[in-house]
């Protein structure tokens, strides 16, 4: 949802599809990475090259030119000012997974091995290795669908 482009990214189109669809949003690299530019854990400069730009642009702030940290403060300020509080609270509330039946639907996907209950968020954000590639995935961009073993 984070880094596209549109005034406030897809925030309106979601909203308006929430009344009529029943919308499971997940969490992801990019929502994680904003918030953390939003809270001060991390520079604006590095979350710019990786999508924020877009994402700054569509709530109508122009992303810095210049590595200054004074710049990317005053930048972040002005990005919290022109962001819906309604925004915010939609990205905390986003869920990192969504089990349903024998699916689980991540972000990125999962490593192999390590039960569920103790997955890393950080693999369910990021983790991109072909072994821990489903064997179908789900418009790839959105989530990755993971088949689950059923217990005997």
């Amino acid at each position: 949802m984070a880094d596209r482009e549109g005034h406030g990214g897809i925030w309106p189109d979601l909203e308006i599809l929430s009344y009529v669809f029943f919308i499971v949003s997940l969490f992801g690299n990019h929502e994680d990475a904003m918030l953390e530019y939003l809270d001060q854990r991390i520079s604006g400069l590095g979350w710019s090259k990786d999508g924020g730009d877009a994402t700054l642009r569509s709530y109508g702030v122009a992303p810095p030119r210049e590595e200054s940290r004074t710049v990317w403060a005053a930048c972040r300020d002005a990005f919290r000012a022109a962001m819906p509080q309604t925004h915010r609270v939609f990205l905390e509330r986003l869920q990192l997974s969504v089990a349903q039946d024998s699916l689980l639907f991540v972000h990125a996907g999962i490593r192999p091995g390590v039960p569920l209950d103790l997955e890393d968020k950080r693999d369910l954000l990021w983790i991109r290795s072909e072994s821990c590639r489903p064997s179908g995935t789900i418009n790839d961009w959105l989530c990755t669908a993971i088949r689950l073993k059923k217990e005997a």
